[in-house]
Parts: structure tokens; C-alpha cells; sequence
């Protein structure tokens, strides 16, 4: 029984994400899902067909995935049977869905304006790492058209759904005559099969896109390999294109880094405006979490110590930096007690900090970059003061600190050089990228290649 109850609280709320993130999918494959059990970390989903269960074990394993992360401070594993379709356990209101009479809808349906919303330009945090993207999600917000279209790409879990959240709720509210579509990729890939499936023809899919006056789309890289509806894309694409539509597209890769996509798109897609949006600093990271302890307003309040230590010690995402904010929260409350050490948090988080910690030291970036810029590590650490090589240390240098979490002074010793050095580093790597385009991407690729491992 409890095994029971553990499960359905699981996938209560896994289902309330994939509803946000795919509300298409849900309800095609997984609204008549059952939880069935959780045991050690696995939770067992019943009441799929031979069918459903195929196509969510090949197509939604990802999105699966990720709406298991995080719960209760856990990740969960799943796995899909075809057995338990006779066990019914009420999980989200009938109001959270669509009914199924309702699925085909006229191509644009305005939506009701919601009173407040998580995504919002006021509520992001804004940061060196970010203010490019931001400023240009505001402009295709403000005048859309001007700067189109508008590419935004980073790693996962850095606030580019967030940036294009915002672009949707500020149209909403500021141009409630603009009609928007904002959805997903992987809606996007379901709605053109299921289309294709019940119809036979895809000039539903056209006509739902092409009557838009702002296509938003979350993680087009989604599109590698689905060379059908690329080529469906392309001509949707245009067609807005032409008519001075805006078009903006969130990726976790830069269009030249797309494997298996037409080049025709990837080219497309390069032709407006291409921006990164990086994960935020230490002083932004500080101010997120700030600003999420106040929308939170728990009795007892993480403390700045603990907001610090989060700060410092999270640098892979965003979300992650949540996840770890929300369990101490959570542990807190439920102690009953005012205070939360520093020992304490990071005694709980023991799993999240170990796992942040151990893919990276200094001698793995000495060795990439060394690597990179065919350099020698003895040149690295030594006293030649040649732009081949004190550029590329710089660089190192800058890297440690930002992937490390080590101090100047740490980090300047295993370099054979002071804290100051470092310090002036970072002054001169942030330059370097404003005056040399190709020692910026050398930076960006160095950095996605060290956080992937």
C-alpha cells in the first residue's frame, strides 16, 4: 500500500509537468497512465497498449526523464508496463486537460492571461552571462519583426524557456491583438504525426502555424533526424519569414553544431540574430535565489549562509540550483525548526554537491585547453609571456574560477602564480571576447565541452 502511495504522489506531479512541457503527448499517451509502484527509486507506470507503450518507450523517454527529476530531492527511474489497466487512480482534474472532443481547436485560440505567471521578464535575473539574450527577447517582445529570427541557444537548464515564456506573457498582456503560438518542439513533433496519423494530410499543421504572428519554439534542435517535418518546417519557416512575422527558437545548440538538420534551416536560422545565453555567475546565482526566497515567503527562511553555499557550490544549471534550494526548504519546514546550518545543508545536499563537484578540477581545464590551443602544460604553468600562450592561460585561469568554485587564491597557487593574476585574468578574458570573435567561441566551446565531460 505504501509503495502504492508513494507511487501516485510520484507521478502526480511527473504528470503535471509533462502537461506543462507536452501537453499534446500527455494526453495522447499518458492521461490514462497508471501508477502502479515505486520501489527503490523505479517507478512503474501500468495501462499502456501494445501501440502507446512502443511509441512513448521511443519517442518520450527524454521528457519522461525529466519530469522524474528532482522530486523530493530524488531522481526516479520508470519503466512502462501494457499490465494494471483495470487500476484507475484520479491524478490531475479534469480541468488541467483538455477533454478529447475538444483536441482539434480553430488554428489560434487566445489564451485567458493568467493573473501572474513564473515566466516573466521582471522575474529574471539578468547578468553578464545572460544580457544579450534577455535584451533581444525583450525586443522580439516590443517590436517584434526587428530582429528576426532570433536564435537562443545554452546549455540545459539556464533560462532560455524562461526567455521565451516571457516573449509569450508579454505579448499577452502588452498586445492582446497579436496572435502567438508557443510551444514546444517535441509538441510540435506530435502534433505533426498525430496530424499526419488522423488526417493524411498536414494542412492543419500549416494553416495552425502559418496564421501566427509570433512562432516561439522551445528546443528546435529536437527536429535532428525528422527529415519530413523539417522540410514542413522550412516552408512554415519562410512563409513567416516573409510576411515580417517573428520567429524566435530556443536550442541547446548553436545552428552550426546541429548534426542532422538540413543546412537550408541551420542557414535560416543563422541569417537574423544568434546569441548564448550562459549559465549566471556567482552574483546572479545569489540574486535568484534571493528573489526565489522571497516568492517562497516560508516561515523560517533559508538563511544567506546557506543562500551562499548553494550559490557557490551549484553551477550546472539553474534548475538544479532550485531543486537544491526547494529540498532544504522543504526540510526545514518539516523540522520545525527556525535555523538550518551550513553543515547542515550541505550535509543533505551530500548527493548534489558531490556530483557537482567531482567532474571537474583544474588539471582537467589546464589539459583542455592546453589541448585546444596546442599548447604545452610546461608553457602553460611557465613564465612565457607570448600571445600563443598567455591567452590561452588566461583563459584556464578564467575557466577555473567559474567551473570550480575555487578561489583566486587556489587556483592562482596551481598556476604558479598569485590570486591577483587570476583576478586580472578574468578583467582580460571578458575583454578578449568583446575584441576577438574566434577567442570567444574558443571559450564557449571549451566551456559546453568541460560541463558535458
Amino acid at each position: 500500500m505504501e509503495s502504492i502511495k508513494e507511487a501516485v504522489a510520484i507521478w502526480t506531479v511527473a504528470a503535471r509537468r509533462l502537461i506543462d512541457s507536452c501537453r499534446d503527448s500527455y494526453e495522447r499517451f499518458f492521461e490514462h497512465a497508471n501508477p502502479v509502484s515505486c520501489d527503490n527509486g523505479k517507478l512503474v507506470i501500468g495501462g499502456f497498449d501494445v501501440i502507446t507503450h512502443a511509441f512513448a518507450v521511443d519517442n518520450f523517454s527524454g521528457e519522461l526523464r525529466d519530469a522524474l527529476r528532482d522530486i523530493n530531492g530524488r531522481d526516479y527511474d520508470f519503466e512502462l508496463s501494457m499490465d494494471y489497466p483495470e487500476l484507475k487512480v484520479p491524478l490531475v482534474p479534469v480541468s488541467d486537460t483538455k477533454r478529447k472532443e475538444d483536441i482539434i481547436k480553430p488554428p489560434i485560440v487566445k489564451p485567458v492571461i493568467p493573473p501572474q505567471s513564473q515566466y516573466t521578464f521582471e522575474n529574471f535575473v539578468v547578468g553578464e552571462e545572460n544580457r544579450h539574450a534577455y535584451l533581444m527577447a525583450k525586443a522580439a517582445a516590443t517590436q517584434p519583426g526587428l530582429y528576426n529570427p532570433l536564435f537562443i541557444y545554452g546549455d540545459s537548464g539556464i533560462g532560455k524557456t524562461h526567455l521565451l515564456r516571457s516573449i509569450e506573457y508579454d505579448l499577452l498582456v502588452n498586445s492582446p491583438d497579436v496572435r502567438v503560438v508557443c510551444l514546444s518542439c517535441r509538441e510540435l513533433i506530435d502534433r505533426y504525426y498525430r496530424i499526419l496519423t488522423e488526417r493524411g494530410d498536414l494542412y492543419e499543421l500549416r494553416d495552425s502555424l502559418r496564421c501566427c504572428d509570433v512562432l516561439l519554439v522551445d528546443d528546435i534542435y529536437l527536429l535532428d533526424g525528422k527529415h519530413r517535418l523539417q522540410d514542413e518546417f522550412f516552408d512554415i519557416f519562410n512563409a513567416l519569414y516573409d510576411e515580417g512575422k517573428q520567429i524566435v527558437l530556443t536550442s541547446d545548440k548553436q545552428p552550426c553544431d546541429m548534426q542532422d538538420i538540413d543546412k537550408r534551416l541551420t542557414t535560416r536560422f543563422e541569417q537574423g540574430v544568434v546569441t548564448e545565453a550562459l549559465m549566471p555567475g556567482y552574483e546572479s546565482r545569489m540574486a535568484i535565489l534571493m528573489n526565489k526566497r522571497r516568492e517562497v515567503m516560508a516561515e523560517h527562511p533559508l538563511s544567506d549562509e546557506l543562500l551562499e553555499m548553494l550559490a557557490s557550490r551549484i553551477q550546472s544549471s539553474v534548475r538544479t540550483l532550485f531543486g537544491a534550494f526547494f529540498r532544504l526548504t522543504t526540510t526545514l519546514s518539516m523540522s520545525g525548526r527556525d535555523s538550518m546550518s551550513g553543515g547542515e545543508g550541505e550535509r543533505i545536499l551530500h548527493s548534489v554537491l558531490i556530483k557537482e563537484s567531482r567532474a571537474l578540477s583544474v588539471a582537467d581545464i589546464q589539459q583542455a585547453v592546453a589541448s585546444h590551443f596546442s599548447v604545452t602544460l610546461p608553457e602553460m604553468l611557465g613564465k612565457c609571456r607570448q600571445t600563443s600562450v598567455a591567452e590561452p592561460r588566461m583563459m584556464a585561469m578564467f575557466l577555473c574560477r567559474e567551473l570550480t568554485g575555487k578561489s583566486t587564491t587556489e587556483i592562482g597557487s596551481l598556476f604558479g602564480r598569485d590570486h591577483a593574476t587570476v583576478i586580472n585574468a578574468e578583467k582580460r578574458v571578458k575583454l578578449l571576447c568583446d575584441k576577438k570573435p574566434m577567442f570567444r567561441q574558443s571559450l564557449e566551446q571549451l566551456r559546453r565541452s568541460l560541463r558535458r565531460g
